[in-house]
């Protein structure tokens, strides 16, 4: 009887525990992905002496979408044109899909002034 105590009480505290550790590695995880893409634009804004774009898009493929959320996914390209807008000749560097639903509130993208997404150049 002690020793179902001692269970009951030790998987009543563990398992709320175990659930917040695996929000952190959730949201841990996607941060990371953004930062990679983020590293990944400017590598290559660097590599080939162009403006790099990263801007929202919905699942990660299609066209940018103004204020929209990167939780949706978000498109990494070279922007030949410099416009903010992926066209036919820009080349797509990274799509990354839509995070996880309770991840994608407050995951937005800040537009530069006059140029539309944010862009690393």
């Amino acid at each position: 009887m002690v020793v179902r105590g001692v269970v009951a009480i030790a998987l009543g505290i563990g398992a709320p525990l175990f659930a917040t550790l695996a929000a952190n590695n959730r949201m841990s995880s996607a941060s990371n992905d953004l930062v990679s893409s983020l590293l990944a634009a400017r590598s290559e804004a660097l590599k080939r002496q162009v403006t790099v774009t990263l801007c929202p898009t919905p699942a990660g493929a299609g066209n940018c979408v103004a204020g929209g959320s990167l939780g949706t996914g978000w498109t990494v390209f070279v922007d030949r044109n410099a416009d903010g807008a992926i066209s036919a000749d820009d080349v797509v560097i990274q799509q990354p899909g839509a995070l996880e639903a309770d991840l994608r509130d407050g995951v937005t993208a800040t537009p530069i002034p006059g140029r539309g997404s944010p862009q690393v150049a």
